[in-house]
């Protein structure tokens, strides 16, 4: 089974411990299937208001890809304005700019099904 796992947090160097029981299931997710993968959307805010706040800031260190613990990590971007509209925003808005990337992945890899964790957070994009 190929499984493409959505989470709407997951550990990344600005906040190691962020998301650490998504990371726990996926592992062991990846013992029992063939291959998994996370797709994890950051948010993008820009430079300028990232140099205000201190936990902007550690937004702008997340990468797009990784490999942490042998389990692909894809982390494409969608807009965010922190306190101004955040929580409505983030599933219609991490759908429109995700979808390109999930479509992609999905065509090369052909998944056989896709979970997710977090119904609030990333339920969403991955029912879309």
């Amino acid at each position: 089974m190929r499984l493409l796992v959505v989470v709407s947090s997951y550990p990344h160097p600005g906040h190691p411990f962020s998301g650490i029981f998504n990371e726990k299931s996926v592992l062991a997710l990846a013992q029992l299937c063939e291959a998994v993968e996370v797709l994890a959307p950051r948010p993008y805010v820009p430079p300028l208001l990232a140099s205000l706040v201190p936990k902007w800031r550690t937004y702008t260190h997340i990468v797009a890809r990784e490999k942490r613990n042998g389990i692909p990590v894809h982390r494409p971007a969608y807009p965010h304005v922190p306190r101004l509209g955040g929580a409505f925003w983030i599933d219609p808005g991490a759908f429109l700019w995700c979808r390109r990337v999930a479509r992609a992945l999905h065509r090369h890899r052909r998944f056989t099904a896709i979970l997710s964790f977090d119904l609030a957070g990333a339920g969403g994009l991955a029912w879309r």
